[in-house]
């Protein structure tokens, strides 16, 4: 147990230095053989993971990117939502849905709300929460990083600092970030998040029409199975209101057909109070 508190102790200490731009924190040469949770003196392999309700591509590129960097093992209980597309889903990338006992110590990933986090991992176990959405700075401390951008990828992307990501990661990555920012048109899109998807166009391998061919088939998913899109992008909110979020190139015809409105009140209808925002990509402004 000691062992495992010191671990968890030197683990903090290394995110706090490379945030703080020490690349020393971890010798190059050394990277092969001396990952995080795979030193050679110690037993307790570090897992990345994320939230319990849903995976969006935001959850899914932070832990596929982080488990590459640090080449420990992504676990993502949470189902796909409409973000991570088909043509996405095909990519070449690995991680789990199950957690398995050799993971022990935990990075979190775009979730820092306790109540969405795996319920078997105990505070102690958690060397690091990277995340973008406010709330929980206090209940984390000096485990949390939380900070105020656009995508959570943005922030685990900057870890990179000179090491290439794969070309799968870095189309990850880069559809992360377009994604949470709704093509950079959200208010919550900041320097640091354009800067990161610019420096993604470097290693990217996708179409010059990606931009509009995923949006298009987020939307076709969204259309083909409203209920399940709705519910697996709903977070509920500490004061019990429940806030949704679909994401269409253009739902000006969504909102004039009333089946679509019907089913809207059908979802939601287990939440005395409810909220869902369309974010118009094409229009670059939002609907609630």
């Amino acid at each position: 147990m000691k062992s495992f508190t010191l671990l968890i102790a030197a683990l903090s200490l290394f995110f706090s230095r490379i945030e703080g731009g020490d690349c020393s924190a971890m010798h190059v040469e050394d990277k092969q053989e001396h990952h995080l949770g795979h030193q050679k003196n110690l037993c307790y392999p570090l897992c990345v993971t994320s939230g319990t309700a849903y995976t969006d591509i935001d959850a899914l590129a932070c832990a596929v990117a982080f488990a590459e960097l640090y080449h420990c093992s992504a676990v993502l209980p949470g189902e796909f939502n409409s973000t991570v597309t088909e043509s996405v889903r095909q990519w070449d990338f690995t991680f789990s849905r199950e957690f398995t006992d050799e993971c022990a110590v935990f990075v979190i990933v775009d979730v820092s709300n306790p109540a969405y986090i795996p319920k078997h991992i105990k505070h102690g176990q958690i060397a690091k929460v990277f995340d973008h959405h406010f709330g929980f700075e206090d209940y984390w401390n000096s485990t949390g990083n939380i900070e105020a951008v656009g995508a959570c990828a943005t922030l685990i992307f900057e870890l990179f600092k000179d090491t290439t990501p794969s070309k799968t990661t870095a189309n990850l990555l880069y559809t992360a970030i377009l994604a949470n920012t709704l093509n950079f048109r959200a208010n919550v899109t900041t320097p640091r998040d354009i800067a990161a998807f610019e420096k993604l166009k470097d290693f990217i391998e996708l179409p010059e029409t990606w931009i509009r061919d995923y949006y298009t088939e987020v939307e076709l998913q969204v259309l083909k199975h409203f209920d399940l899109a709705v519910k697996n992008d709903t977070k509920i909110l500490g004061n019990g209101w429940a806030i949704a979020q679909i994401e269409l190139y253009d739902p000006s015809l969504l909102l004039k057909d009333a089946k679509f409105l019907e089913s809207l009140e059908d979802c939601m209808k287990e939440y005395s109070d409810w909220l869902l925002t369309m974010p118009s990509i094409s229009e670059g402004k939002i609907t609630s």
